[in-house]
């Protein structure tokens, strides 16, 4: 090779090197994200009618660019988090100096014409755009959202990011910053004062205006008073203020309750807005879709609230609509301000520390009753029992100021629920609801296990072994141990729902709630003790006999279970040692008494607010409705261990007393509860087996039983007869 030739290939290879990042770059398209909005409040909703987040894609560009297969991504370190789908190119190809709308909406895949499963933060985050191939196509960090608002470049492509005046998606971007007005000034905390009050309002600017009102609706440029001087307050109020000034965006009012010479023993909820006639209508079909907006106030210690926010409220319940005094279930979301509530709402379950929602119930049927019923059912399995079950905690509510009475704040059965008492965030599960759709996830699993159930002879050891793989029966077995045990007509063809986490070996357990029809004696239907061991058994439907067949139906898979001689000595045991705890009569009775003492100084003003609405009529109505409640609860253990000899052949109830010689020394676990001291007694049937087993303290151990002087810890009693039996501990030398 010449020297001539030699210099032209290395000056060559120098070229194609020096060219290569040109032609890439050349070769990337040149698309920017736009603008966003991640707190899309009624602003603009897809073709399904929903308000989802949504982001503009523009095409600087010369060529048409289609952007199926793209991936978009909340945090960068994870390019392939969502993918635009490639199956709608028609959709997805943004044309030369274009704009393309995306619809991000988390766990949607690719539904047409261009959603995204994707979710931004109101609270601010990340977002990129990434190549089939993973290069960087565009990124944007972002802070705090508002609702209603976009957040975009001030002008196409540019590299100026604010809030634009006018959101503007598959267009251009205006060249114009919207200016907020602040946000106005207190000189009083809301809250509870014994007189009468003054409270001065600020904030504005010289031509700016601030308005207010004092019936829980948004102040706006035509609705409310024009303030000029301090508020004259005299009796309880909500006062609701905002700025307003020409050219100005003027958001959320700030909401203060002032409570004058108005006292509550119970945490107080202050509740404005403009919906106040979804709360009022009383018939049931109409006016109760859709979201409202509303803002809440928590006061729960001292006289100011512990929190205020603005959040979602929706309607809950079906006949109960028809009452005056309505349950709801609040929503927190972004485009309110904030997707979460962090606050201690339930003190019951103390790692419930953030919330996205919850309802507010107004006891259902049981409204005109006790105001408790469904809250005791709840209180008597939240311990010691393997249940799914939701908090609970009376409040009383105001509404725009006036007294809405007693209510109850609850957890919300929702995917929030699952994340909050058992998986982890983002870990997947199907959550299912007896004959409607699925509140969450898929139903083919539970439809597999339910037509393998009705299909198979459970009392075969392996057919049983495999609904027990799929099924949580300690869950299970205490859930329709409880049902039964409260008498609950309505249910399980309603008010029946389950879940599992989607994962391997994930299994089925069950929720307890809305119980509001337990505990009755009166029944029109079902009078005095209802007998539920055959209502689950397919037989004695009292309550509503032209649903015998969706009781079968819903009974299916106990009713198979029930025929497998390990199950049954299982429920039957489990069952009583139950009653002789979280269900026995003294303990029904005390907790009873404690619900109903909670609520009593308060009675009388809930009653003076709706007896002539439906409501509980008088104080002597209410004490008779407790004491029927009471009735019941210190019934039902005899009642039901004569239901359960009845069905199962069990023979008589003996009493057994188990002691410890030394409560120092150790204890004894009886079947499957461990008392919590001793002497115990239990009542159990003749022909039930009983398991005792002596479980020595750290530095003692077991040395025999008193009575037979057997020296093993596990004894087991198969023909119980009224008796005593002692562990013996001795101390280890």
């Amino acid at each position: 090779m010449s020297r001539a030739a030699g210099f032209f290939l290395i000056f060559f290879t120098f070229l194609v090197i020096a060219i290569q990042p040109l032609t890439a770059n050349a070769q990337q398209p040149q698309l920017f994200i736009n603008e966003l909005v991640a707190m899309p409040h009624q602003m603009l909703h897809d073709s399904r009618g929903e308000y989802d987040d949504w982001i503009e894609i523009y095409n600087a560009g010369d060529t048409a660019v289609c952007v199926a297969g793209f991936h978009l991504t909340d945090d960068l370190s994870k390019p392939t988090k969502a993918v635009i789908d490639s199956r709608f190119k028609q959709f997805t190809t943004i044309a030369p100096k274009g704009h393309l709308l995306l619809w991000l909406d988390k766990g949607t895949k690719g539904s047409p014409p261009i959603h995204v499963p994707l979710k931004l933060s109101g609270g601010g985050e990340q977002l990129g755009l990434f190549s089939p191939d993973g290069q960087l196509i565009d990124s944007v960090s972002f802070g705090p959202q508002k609702p209603n608002i976009s957040y975009g470049r001030i002008g196409d492509g540019q590299a100026q990011w604010g809030f634009t005046k006018t959101p503007t998606p598959k267009a251009a971007n205006p060249t114009e910053l919207v200016t907020f007005a602040p946000k106005t000034q207190f000189d009083r905390p809301g809250g509870f004062y014994p007189n009468s009050i003054s409270v001065a309002i600020s904030g504005a600017a010289k031509r700016d205006t601030i308005r207010y009102t004092e019936d829980g609706t948004m102040p706006g440029r035509n609705n409310g008073k024009i303030y000029h001087t301090p508020l004259q307050i005299d009796t309880t109020t909500v006062i609701r203020a905002a700025i307003f000034g020409k050219g100005k965006r003027t958001e959320f009012p700030v909401t203060h309750t002032y409570f004058i010479n108005d006292w509550s023993t119970l945490p107080v909820i202050s509740l404005a807005t403009d919906s106040l006639a979804t709360l009022l209508r009383t018939n049931a079909g109409s006016g109760f879709k859709g979201e409202n907006l509303v803002h809440l106030e928590f006061f729960e210690d001292g006289n100011q609230a512990n929190f205020s926010v603005h959040a979602g409220f929706r309607l809950q319940g079906l006949a109960i609509r028809f009452y005056p005094q309505k349950s709801m279930a609040v929503r927190l979301r972004s485009e309110y301000g904030s997707e979460t509530l962090s606050y201690p709402l339930f003190p019951q379950k103390p790692q419930l520390t953030t919330l996205h929602d919850f309802s507010i119930r107004a006891s259902g049927n049981d409204n005109n009753r006790t105001l408790f019923r469904d809250g005791l059912m709840h209180s008597l399995v939240s311990k010691d029992m393997h249940i799914d079950y939701l908090a609970y905690r009376p409040v009383v509510v105001y509404v725009n100021g006036m007294y809405w009475g007693i209510h109850n704040i609850r957890e919300k059965i929702s995917q929030y629920y699952l994340t909050g008492n058992h998986t982890k965030k983002g870990k997947k599960a199907d959550l299912l609801e007896w004959k409607t759709q699925p509140v969450q996830g898929k139903e083919d699993n539970f439809k597999q296990m339910m037509h393998y159930a009705s299909s198979r002879d459970l009392s075969v050891p392996a057919n049983y072994d495999t609904i027990a793989a799929r099924v949580d029966l300690d869950n299970y077995i205490d859930y329709y141990i409880a049902e039964t045990f409260y008498g609950n007509i309505d249910w399980p063809m309603a008010n029946c729902k389950y879940w599992r986490p989607t994962k391997e070996g994930g299994k089925w357990r069950w929720i307890m709630f809305d119980v509001d029809l337990a505990f009755d004696l009166r029944n029109q239907r079902c009078r005095g003790h209802h007998n539920s061991i055959q209502y689950v058994l397919g037989t004695n439907n009292c309550h509503l006999p032209h649903l015998s067949h969706a009781l079968l139906e819903s009974t299916v898979l106990f009713r198979s279970l029930i025929k497998n001689d390990v199950f049954r000595e299982r429920f039957v045991a489990r069952y009583v040692d139950v009653m002789n705890t979280n269900f026995r009569a003294d303990r029904v009775a005390a907790q009873i008494q404690l619900l109903r003492d909670s609520l009593a100084t308060e009675m009388p003003k809930h009653i003076q607010r709706w007896s002539g609405k439906r409501g509980i009529r008088n104080m002597a109505t209410w004490e008779k409705e407790v004491g029927d409640l009471y009735q019941f609860g210190i019934q039902r253990p005899d009642t039901m261990r004569h239901f359960l000899s009845e069905a199962f052949d069990l023979g008589t109830t003996v009493r057994l007393q188990i002691n410890v010689h030394s409560s120092a020394g150790g204890t004894v676990q009886v079947n499957s509860i461990i008392p919590k001291g001793f002497p115990f007694v239990g009542i159990f049937f003749e022909k039930q087996k009983v398991t005792l087993i002596a479980q020595p303290a750290p530095g003692y151990r077991f040395k025999q039983w008193k009575e037979t002087g057997e020296s093993t810890p596990e004894k087991i009693i198969t023909s119980p007869i009224d008796g005593a039996h002692t562990a013996v501990f001795e101390r280890l030398k």
